[in-house]
């Protein structure tokens, strides 16, 4: 009995140091479902702290950035669209009205300098994006630019970049030496799309390390998860949404209808997705599960075939 004792002893002192080791964000609750909600919140608040670091270090003293403003997407009068001219490249007015009340300038606290912003329009679309940058005295700091297709840039009214590029990168635009005036500064970005999806990157120097290693630890999650839930009907799961971006940026961002939105589009069974459209609080529960799975022993204990419906989360 004393040696049953011991094992014992020693396993739950094993299991504790593993636990202990992991990193402060990681929040295991009672499915991985809830576990990745949990610890994408806290992993969200561990950022946002770094990312105060982070622009503590690559900003001058005394120089505060604001959050980004978009307007748009405006219809581009030519099938390029790149110098067209609408009103916000005329007089930014944040609380300004466009296409007679059709679009508007909306503020964007989830575009993080330092990743690639997914913009929303078809071809030929043009949207303009606005943040201030505050300082106490004059000094300068760089800007790095990149966007799909083309950008322009303007600061204080000085058009410093125009360049018209059907391909992304993180450095197609450019870097650009910003000198800051006392008080408000100015920063209006303008991107236009060809066709296809369109984008764009800004990022202060000195950040684009910390962006890399936001991404490390979010893609750590994964691997703690299959460590603490290692049924292999959890891990199919588990790589079924990681190959359908259900749980991309942030749940605390995305919100729970936007979440039961990309469980829907991710079901291949009408009737589940059905289901789940007419779920939109995930605190009410996604109940809906692939009957297939259920019924399919290559689904419970063998790999899934490429046509078997993907099982929605019983609780997140």
């Amino acid at each position: 009995m004393k040696q049953h004792r011991l094992i014992l002893s020693l396993c739950l002192l094993a299991a504790s140091s593993a636990v202990a080791g992991d990193p402060p964000y990681y929040q295991r609750k009672d499915t991985w479902q809830n576990s990745m909600a949990a610890s994408q919140e806290a992993l969200l608040r561990h950022e946002i702290e770094q990312a105060k670091r982070a622009y503590a270090a690559a900003l001058p003293k005394g120089v505060e950035v604001g959050p980004w403003h978009a307007a748009g997407p405006f219809q581009g009068k030519t099938p390029h669209g790149f110098n067209d001219v609408f009103p916000p490249q005329q007089n930014v007015d944040l609380a300004a009205t466009y296409e007679r009340g059709k679009l508007r300038w909306e503020q964007h606290p989830d575009w993080t300098d330092g990743e690639t912003i997914q913009l929303h329009g078809g071809s030929s679309a043009v949207i303009y994006i606005y943040r201030t940058i505050t300082a106490q005295k004059p000094c300068s700091i760089t800007g790095h630019f990149g966007a799909d297709d083309g950008m322009q840039v303007w600061f204080n009214g000085n058009r410093l970049l125009a360049k018209d590029v059907p391909t992304f990168s993180p450095a197609s635009g450019g870097t650009l030496k910003l000198d800051l005036k006392p008080g408000e500064n100015r920063l209006l970005l303008r991107v236009n799309n060809i066709t296809g999806g369109y984008s764009f990157y800004f990022s202060i120097a000195g950040l684009a390390r910390h962006r890399q290693q936001g991404e490390r630890e979010r893609q750590q999650l994964w691997s703690l998860l299959r460590r603490d839930f290692s049924d292999p009907t959890m891990h199919r799961q588990m790589n079924w949404e990681r190959e359908d971006n259900i749980w991309s940026g942030y749940v605390t961002v995305a919100g729970a209808a936007e979440l039961a939105k990309r469980y829907q589009r991710a079901i291949t069974v009408a009737s589940l997705a059905e289901q789940a459209k007419q779920t939109p609080d995930l605190a009410a529960s996604l109940t809906a599960r692939s009957t297939a799975s259920a019924t399919s022993s290559s689904n419970r204990c063998g790999s899934p075939s490429p046509t078997s419906p993907k099982p929605l989360v019983t609780s997140i």
